[in-house]
C-alpha cells in the first residue's frame, strides 16, 4: 500500500461534470430558479473548493440547517474537497473515498459527522478522510457524534483542536490518525468507543474528557489499538476520570514515544492486552515511556528491537498472567512503585530488566539468556521488599536496600546479593525466613564467586533467618561485609543456616539469643562482637574460630549439635564460652576465654603432642571467671610432625587454667587407644586448674570403649549411640579410625565381645 500522505490527494482539479453544467445552464436560460431547498446539500463533482456554489447540488453552499454530503454522487469519488472559508453545517457525511481538508480553517458541525468507506484504484487505497489543520480559531473542528466506519480516517496535520460533544465511534477497520487535542464533552455514559485504532502522529495527541462520558479505548470487542509507532517521539495523552473497563487491546510504541494516562483512577491492561515497544529507525533513539495513573499489567509487554527500551514511570502492579519479553540488548525499566504478583519475564542476550523504584516482589518467573549477568539479567536497584517465591533461570542482582517481610524463596542460577562487583552499599533487612537456592550468590568473576560485601541485618521474632543453599557439599559463601543478628531474650532463634559460611567481615550479635546452624569459619580478619552480657551466640554446627578481633561481654555457646574448634591462640577477651557439644582446641595450641562452662551433654576434647602447655598440648585459659565442668572429656595423642607422641606413666598435663577457680568435674575417666596401646588417665581437679595424669599404659583391647576391662553390652551401647555419625578420629567408638562409626567398628567389637582386657 502506498502511504496515504504520499498521494497528493487526490488528482488535479476537474471541472463540473457536463451533465450538471447542462442542467444549470438550461435552468438559468429558462429563467427558472435553483432546485428547492432541502435537508441535504450534496457535493457533485471531483476536486474543488467548498465555497464554489456550483460544486453543490442543489446549487448553493450548504446552509447551517443542512447536512453536507460528500461522496454520494457518482462523480464525487476518490477526490478532494478543500475548505476555503469558515462554515457551519447541521451535519457532515464523507463517503466513497472522498477527502475533506479543512485547510487551516474552521468547520462547525452542529449535528453529527459520519465518515465511511474506502476505494482501491490501480492498487492505490482511497479511504474516506476528514483532515484538520491548525487555524487561528480556538477549535478547528467540532461536531456532535463522530462515526468512523468501513476503513475511514480522521486525520490532522500538526496540532489542531477538535471537539466531539456526542459519541465518537471508531469501527474495527477505521482510525483516528492525529496530533493536537480532541476534547470530548459528552455527558452520556460513553464519549469514545474505539473498536479500531487511534494513532498519534509526528507530534502529540491528547484526548480530554470534559464531560461525564467515559473512554472505551479498546471498544466492546476489546480489539482497539493505541499506536505511537508512526514516528519517533510521538506522545499520546489521555486526561480523564477513568476508563470504562480494563484495556484488552493493543498498544504500539515507537522510540521516544510517551503514553501518558492522566486518570483519576488506576487502569488495567488485562490478560488479553499487548504492549509492543520497538525502534523503527536504524539509528538508536531514546526510550519510550509509560506514565500517569497507576496501572496493572496483566497481559504481554514486548520490548524488541535494536536497542529498544521502555521506561515505566507509573506506579505498576504486575499480575500473575503478565508476560514480559525483552529482546537482544533491549531494556525494560520499572521506575515507579512496582508490585509483582507473578508473571513471566524473558530476557534475551544482553537485555536487562531493571526494577529501579520501590519494588514488592511476591512472585515471578524470570528467564535470562545465560547464567551470567553479562548475558543479560534482572537488576533490583530500588528498595526491594521480598515476599514469596521467585524463580530466576539465569542471572539477577540486588543493589541498594532489600527487606524480607514475609517468607521468601529465591531460586536462581546466579543471584548476586550485593550488586554488580560487590557493593558495600547493599543492605538486607531480613525480618522473615529467606531461602536462597543458587549456584552462586555473586557475579561469576575471579575471586568474587559467592562473596557478600554488603550488610545483613537479621532480626524479627522467631522466623527471621537466612538460608543460603549452594549446590555442592564443598560450596561455601564468604561473608565479607557485616552480619548483624538480633535474638530473643529468652529463647534461641535460628538466624543462619544452609551452606558453610566463611566470615571475613563483621559478625555482631546485637542482643538476645541467636543461633547459627550453618558450618562456619571465623577467620583471623573477622571482627566478632557478642553484645551485652546477656547476649548468647550459639553455634549449632561445625565452627572454627581463628584469632581475630573479639568484642563484647556476652557468651559464645557451642550447641548440642555443634562441633567447635578454637584455633591458633584465639583470644575471646571478655566473651565467655559454654559447651553443649564437642569442643576442641586445634591440636597443641592455647585459647583464652573470659569464663567457661560445660554442660552434661558436652565433650571437651584434648590433644597432646608434647609436654609444653599451649605449645605442644592444648590449654584452655579462663582469664576472669570460673571453669564449671560437667559432661565428658576425650583425650587423643598426636604427631606434631616428627614422631608420634607417647607420654610416660606419671606424666601430667595442665589442660585448663582458671583464675577464679575450677568447679564441678567431668563424668568420665578418659582413656586413649592408639597403636594397640590403651592409655589410662586420671583427671586431677585442682583449685585453679585441671590436670591430666597418665596412670598406666596397657595393650589395647579393641572394643573396650568404656575402659572397664571387658568388651560387654555397655561398650555396645556406646557404639550404637554413635552409629552412623561422622566423628573425630579420636572417638573411642571409631575402632578402625576411618572417621565414621559404622558396621566395620561393630564387627571389631563383636569379634572381641566378652573378652577380658
Amino acid at each position: 500500500m502506498i502511504p496515504l500522505e504520499s498521494v497528493n490527494h487526490r488528482v488535479p482539479h476537474t471541472p463540473l461534470n457536463a451533465r450538471s453544467m447542462t442542467v444549470r445552464a438550461v435552468l438559468l436560460l429558462a429563467g427558472l430558479s435553483s432546485p428547492a431547498f432541502g435537508q441535504f446539500r450534496d457535493w457533485d463533482t471531483g476536486n474543488g473548493m467548498w465555497s464554489n456554489a456550483l460544486n453543490w447540488t442543489p446549487n448553493g453552499l450548504p446552509l447551517s440547517t443542512e447536512t453536507a454530503r460528500i461522496g454520494v454522487h457518482a462523480g464525487a469519488a476518490n477526490t478532494e474537497v478543500d475548505l476555503d472559508m469558515n462554515d457551519t453545517v447541521a451535519g457532515l457525511q464523507i463517503t466513497d473515498g472522498m477527502l475533506l481538508d479543512l485547510n487551516a480553517l474552521q468547520l462547525v458541525v452542529s449535528g453529527n459527522t459520519t465518515i465511511s468507506g474506502l476505494n482501491t484504484v490501480n492498487f492505490i487505497d482511497y479511504p474516506s478522510i476528514l483532515r484538520v489543520r491548525p487555524s487561528p480559531a480556538a477549535t478547528e473542528f467540532s461536531t456532535g457524534n463522530l462515526t468512523l466506519s468501513n476503513q475511514a480516517e480522521f486525520r490532522t496535520v500538526l496540532e489542531p483542536i477538535a471537539q466531539v460533544s456526542g459519541l465518537c465511534t471508531i469501527d474495527a477497520t477505521s482510525s483516528i490518525n492525529a496530533g493536537g487535542v480532541i476534547n470530548f464533552t459528552s455527558n452520556g455514559a460513553t464519549a469514545l468507543r474505539n473498536e479500531g485504532s487511534i494513532r498519534s502522529s509526528i507530534s502529540s495527541l491528547t484526548l480530554n474528557q470534559l464531560g461525564t462520558g467515559a473512554f472505551d479505548l479498546d471498544g466492546t470487542s476489546g480489539g482497539g489499538i493505541i499506536a505511537m509507532n508512526l514516528s519517533s517521539g510521538s506522545d499520546f495523552a489521555v486526561n480523564a476520570t477513568e476508563l470504562n473497563d480494563p484495556f484488552s487491546g493493543h498498544i504500539f510504541m515507537a522510540s521516544e514515544s510517551r503514553l501518558v494516562m492522566n486518570l483519576d483512577q488506576p487502569w488495567e491492561a488485562d490478560a488479553s492486552s499487548e504492549i509492543d515497544v520497538s525502534y523503527i529507525f536504524v539509528n538508536p533513539y531514546g526510550p519510550s515511556r509509560l506514565e500517569g495513573a497507576p496501572v496493572t499489567l496483566s497481559g504481554s509487554v514486548n520490548v524488541n528491537g535494536s536497542n529498544a527500551a521502555l521506561r515505566i514511570l507509573a506506579e505498576t502492579t504486575v499480575g500473575p498472567s503478565a508476560q514480559f519479553s525483552v529482546g537482544l540488548g533491549d531494556v525494560l525499566r520499572f521506575e515507579g512503585d512496582t508490585t509483582v504478583y507473578g508473571g513471566s519475564f524473558d530476557v534475551g542476550a544482553g537485555g536487562v530488566i531493571n526494577f529501579e523504584g520501590p519494588t514488592l516482589m511476591n512472585a515471578g518467573d524470570f528467564q535470562t539468556d545465560g547464567d551470567s549477568f553479562a548475558d543479560g539479567g534482572i537488576a533490583f536497584i530500588g528498595p526491594t521488599d521480598w515476599s514469596g517465591t521467585v524463580s530466576i533461570n539465569g542471572a539477577a542482582r540486588q543493589n541498594g536496600l532489600a527487606t524480607v517481610t514475609a517468607a521468601t524463596v529465591i531460586n536462581a542460577a546466579e543471584f548476586d546479593m550485593d550488586g554488580g562487583g560487590g557493593a558495600a552499599a547493599t543492605t538486607w533487612n531480613i525480618n522473615n525466613n529467606l531461602v536462597i537456592n543458587a549456584d552462586r550468590i555473586d557475579e561469576s568473576l575471579p575471586g568474587l564467586n559467592n562473596r557478600f560485601d554488603g550488610t545483613l541485618n537479621i532480626a524479627g521474632g522467631f522466623i527471621a533467618r537466612l538460608i543460603v543453599n549452594l549446590p555442592g557439599a564443598e560450596d561455601d559463601w564468604y561473608m565479607n561485609g557485616e552480619m548483624n543478628l538480633t535474638g530473643d531474650a529468652a529463647f534461641f532463634v535460628s538466624r543462619v543456616g544452609g551452606s558453610s559460611m566463611y566470615c571475613n567481615g563483621e559478625l555482631t550479635l546485637v542482643s538476645g539469643r541467636a543461633q547459627i546452624d550453618a558450618d562456619s569459619l571465623i577467620s583471623s580478619s573477622a571482627t566478632v562482637d557478642i553484645g551485652p552480657a546477656s547476649a548468647i551466640l550459639r553455634m549449632n554446627a561445625g565452627s572454627y574460630f581463628y584469632p581475630g578481633t573479639y568484642n563484647g561481654s556476652g557468651t559464645l555457646q557451642n550447641g548440642p549439635n555443634g562441633s567447635m574448634r578454637l584455633t591458633n591462640g584465639v583470644n575471646l577477651d571478655q566473651i565467655g564460652v559454654v559447651n553443649q557439644g564437642s569442643l576442641s582446641i586445634i591440636p597443641d595450641t592455647f585459647a583464652l576465654v573470659d569464663r567457661f562452662a560445660q554442660t552434661e551433654d558436652g565433650t571437651f576434647r584434648v590433644s597432646l603432642g608434647g609436654d609444653a602447655p599451649g605449645v605442644e598440648h592444648d590449654l584452655l585459659i579462663v582469664t576472669d571467671g570460673t571453669a564449671a565442668l560437667d559432661g565428658t572429656i576425650a583425650v587423643t595423642l598426636t604427631n606434631l610432625g616428627t614422631v608420634q607422641f607417647y607420654p610416660q606413666t606419671g606424666d601430667e598435663f595442665i589442660i585448663i587454667s582458671a583464675d577464679d577457680g575450677v568447679v564441678g568435674s567431668f563424668d568420665n575417666v578418659p582413656m586413649t587407644v592408639i597403636d594397640d596401646l590403651t592409655f589410662h588417665w586420671t583427671v586431677l581437679y585442682n583449685a585453679f586448674n585441671v590436670t591430666l595424669r597418665l596412670e598406666s599404659v596397657v595393650p589395647a583391647c579393641p572394643g573396650d570403649v568404656n575402659g572397664d576391662g571387658i568388651v560387654s553390652g555397655a561398650d555396645l551401647s556406646v557404639l550404637l549411640a554413635q552409629f552412623g555419625q561422622s566423628i573425630e578420629q579420636w572417638s573411642d567408638a571409631d575402632l578402625n579410625g576411618d572417621g565414621l562409626v559404622s558396621g566395620a567398628d561393630l564387627s571389631v567389637m563383636l569379634a572381641n565381645f566378652g573378652n577380658q582386657c
